[in-house]
């Protein structure tokens, strides 16, 4: 997250130090931190590296306005701050016959309506909320089926809820996989109520793919996605409103499809290779400066 031996180092070193921020959390990843005097030392080391590590720093950029405005706060202002994208790869769709063997492949009907969740399996990517809502789309899409992508230190809890729904037969896990662009698009939207995102890619690469969204209305989503556009947001609690969204998309794929295509364009427009990698040399070419040997020698 922030190495402050590495920031110590540049220091030492007289290198110009340039910090990007990645997330809009302080909650640790690691199991050891399930310890709440653990869990809370980590997040005093979190916070104590980063804020040594933003006043060394000649530049700091964050993936998301969410996340400069969570881990950095109202000090982010001025051109020592700017935002950089992520940027995502396009996405080839799936073909009928692809679609239809993967389904056929996981024991359902090739023409059933496929919902998809990627991500680790932990409090904030809320599981637990997709599977809620994903049972109530089933009183009004009985043939509907959700596909999990993922693992984490919830997945046994999440999989015992899913047993305990008897959903057994509707929802699939699915494991850590490296074929995500390909199962992304084998789906027909997908399902994200996370509670905290910097800026997801998941959510990227699913409207690369050409997928209608239903997800969450927290800092960060807003900038991945566009509401009622390219997906549909809602509050992360309101089950019925995701629930209703879903059921929408499924019953209406004229709108689906259109949400797709817009949101493929967002994706295109916005987070391209070609448009981070102009971001990424802009930035650099206002901190080289134009002689960058004189400079060198001026700085010793």
């Amino acid at each position: 997250f922030v190495s402050g031996l590495a920031t110590y180092a540049a220091q030492r070193a007289g290198v110009p130090l340039l910090l990007t921020i990645h997330r809009s959390t302080f909650e640790p990843d690691s199991t050891f931190s399930r310890n709440w005097l653990m869990r809370c030392a980590y997040q005093l080391y979190l916070r104590q590296n980063l804020r040594i590590s933003i006043r060394q720093a000649v530049h700091v950029s964050a993936n998301s306005q969410a996340a400069m405005k969570l881990m950095v706060g109202p000090q982010a202002q001025g051109s020592r701050f700017s935002i950089l994208y992520s940027d995502i790869e396009p996405s080839q769709p799936a073909t009928a016959g692809e679609r239809a063997a993967f389904q056929i492949e996981l024991g359902w009907a090739p023409d059933c309506p496929l919902i998809r969740n990627i991500g680790r399996f932990d409090k904030g990517k809320n599981q637990r909320g997709v599977v809620q809502v994903f049972q109530q789309v089933l009183n009004s899409h009985p043939a509907a089926r959700l596909v999990l992508v993922g693992d984490g230190p919830l997945r046994p809890a999440i999989l015992h809820l899913v047993e305990q729904s008897h959903l057994t037969s509707h929802v699939k896990w699915l494991g850590t996989r490296r074929d995500v662009p390909a199962i992304m698009s084998r789906a027909d939207l997908l399902l994200f109520p996370s509670f905290t995102e910097s800026l997801s890619a998941v959510v990227l690469e699913a409207g690369a793919a050409g997928l209608p969204i239903v997800a969450s209305r927290i800092p960060g989503m807003d900038e991945a996605v566009r509401d009622g556009t390219t997906a549909f947001l809602h509050p992360v609690e309101d089950h019925a409103a995701m629930s209703a969204s879903v059921c929408r998309l499924l019953a209406d794929r004229d709108l689906a499809t259109e949400l797709g295509r817009n949101g493929q364009r967002h994706v295109e427009e916005c987070f391209s290779l070609s448009a981070a990698g102009d971001r990424l040399v802009r930035l650099y070419r206002s901190l080289i400066p134009e002689n960058p040997v004189a400079g060198l020698r001026a700085a010793g």
